[in-house]
Order: structure tokens, then sequence, then C-alpha cells
């Protein structure tokens, strides 16, 4: 099954997830789960005169289970059950409200999750806008992934959602990993205040985001900013730029959690049209590309700035109307 729950494993949430197969628990501590029950360490192999191998097998505690292929003692960085949930209940500490919604092991141990959901952050809502709901914590025992945190409107309750997370290398709201080479555990140290960095930028943009919404605007001064960011100079507009102050004014209106009536609503829609339909392309990648890295991402950019600076917010309505007034 994709699931990929087998005969050594086990996965615990709060709810049931699609598989059928979580044990269902009111509250998950993160001193007694699946994962506290077991841990790995590196087991010693032998040459055949019997003198220490290089190479040495993941061992299980409770079972004396192998996991996956052998790994060298020294190049092959181990991160045990018990470092991983020192790194969770760093990042519970750190978040009001913070709670594990599944943890569990897929592919007979060979790799293990946590997932924290964080209701100040995304269950959390700034203007009324739901952001990403997880800090997913995956890692394996069989070498087939690093340590990886990242944030993510998808909980890991099998294989299936591990490897999403795991290949959700694009995410720029937050991704962090470490791989298991002879360093890893110095780098792990690293995490702690990556995580503490994020929740704080998220904390601000929910600050933000919340201020953009109390302040009013009509349709026109919205018209007005649409124009003006897109406008360089003032001078008569094209055709393809019209267009897309009306498609602006569209998502301004209607887009995913707008209203037509806010800062937030004007700043949203620029940040859906340049994350969902500005490149034009059917490949799905020309558009992250556009959103993350390149123009799109310049123009979130100018938007944000703009719309939290006095100065330049009047400015760009200005020219946004005497362009406007060429048509």
């Amino acid at each position: 099954m994709s699931h990929k729950i087998g005969e050594f494993d086990r996965q615990e949430g709060i709810k049931q997830a699609w598989h059928g197969l979580t044990h269902v628990r009111e509250t998950i501590a993160v001193d007694d789960n699946w994962l506290t029950k077991w841990d790995v360490s590196k087991q010693t192999m032998f040459n055949p005169d019997g003198s220490p191998s290089e190479w040495t097998r993941v061992t299980c505690s409770d079972n004396n289970l192998y996991i996956g292929k052998p790994v060298h003692r020294d190049t092959y960085s181990l991160i045990t059950n018990n470092q991983f949930l020192d790194i969770v209940n760093d990042a519970l500490l750190s978040v009001k409200g913070a709670k594990i919604d599944s943890v569990g092991s897929v592919c007979d141990r060979g790799r293990v999750f946590v997932s924290v959901s964080i209701p100040d952050l995304p269950e959390f809502r700034a203007a009324g806008r739901e952001f990403r709901a997880y800090l997913n914590f995956i890692n394996s025992h069989d070498q087939s992934s690093p340590f990886a945190v990242n944030a993510s409107n998808v909980c890991v309750v099998c294989d299936n959602t591990f490897r999403y997370n795991l290949h959700d290398t694009n995410n720029k709201v937050f991704r962090a990993v470490v791989k298991h080479t002879k360093n890893a555990n110095d780098r792990l140290q690293d995490i702690d205040r990556m995580i503490d960095a994020y929740i704080g930028t998220q904390i601000r943009f929910k600050h933000l985001m919340n201020t953009l919404d109390e302040q009013p605007v009509t349709p026109t001064t919205a018209r007005n900013f649409f124009t003006g960011l897109h406008s360089p100079i003032i001078a008569e507009p094209s055709t393809q730029l019209l267009n897309k102050v009306d498609e602006l004014q569209s998502l301004f209106r209607s887009g995913r959690g707008n209203r037509g009536q806010t800062l937030a609503d004007v700043f949203s829609a620029v940040t859906d049209y340049y994350t969902h339909q500005a490149s034009r392309s059917d490949n799905p990648w020309k558009q992250i590309e556009s959103s993350e890295y390149g123009y799109g991402a310049t123009m979130k950019t100018n938007a944000m700035e703009a719309l939290t600076d006095g100065e330049e917010y009047q400015k760009t309505l200005f020219r946004g109307q005497k362009v406007l007034e060429l048509v």
C-alpha cells in the first residue's frame, strides 16, 4: 500500500488519517509517543578475520531490527529518535499553543516523522487569510532522506505525505535540511535558531497584514495602485497593462479571502496574481520560477514596500491615476 506502514511501524495522531491505520490519541506528548518506544544505534560489523569493520548496521533498540543498508562508522551521522524529538520539543516550547498532531514511522522504521500544528501561525489567520498550518519534521534511518523541517499545509501521516514534504524543495516559506554527513550533529544546533527566526517572521507578517486590513480602500484607489505599481513612468498604457490591471481588480474584489475593501485585499490580489496566474505557462515549474525567483517575486516585494511606505504609496497612486487618465 502507498502508506507503507509496515509490520514494525505505527502512526499516532489526534484524528484518523485516510489510511484508517491511525492509533488515535487525544493528545500526543513529546516524551510519550511511538518514537519514544524505540531508538536506533550503529552496531559494529566484523570482517571475516574477526576484526572490526569500518561498516556498521543501523539497529533498533527494542527488537534488533536492521534498518537499511550498512553505513560507514565515521562518515554517516545517525540522527536518533531522541535527538529528533529534542528538536521537536524545542519548537513546541518556542510557540504557545503548538502541539503534535501526528507522529510515526513508515517503511519498517526507515523513515520517521512528527507534524506539529502551529495555531498562532495559520490556523492563525492574518487579515482573514489562512497560511501554513504545520511544521513537519522528517528524518530517515535507511539513508532515503535527510533530516528536514518545513512549513506546510500537508500533515505527515504516511509515506505519501512524507514524500510530499521531502520533495517540497521550492518551499520559500520555511524549509531547513541537514544531511546525514559527518558534521550533521553540529548543523542540527542551528535548526532551533532557524525555527525561531521563521516564527518571528510569521508573527511580524501577521501583524503587518492585520495593519493593512485596518486601512480601507476604494476600488478606484486600488485600480490606481495596480496601474502605478506596473508603470515606472507616466505614459499611455498598453492593452496588456490594462488587461493585467483588470485581472488584479477582479482578484481584489473576489480572490480567495478577499472582500475588495482594504489594503490587505490589494496586497493579496498581487500575491495571488503572481503566484498562480502571471506566467501564462502550462508548465507549473515556470510559474514557480517566476513567483519565487523572477519577476513575480520582484513585483510582490515592490507591492509590499509601496503599501508600507506612505510616501511611496502616494507616488504609486499618483502615477497610476495619471496613466489611466491617458486612456
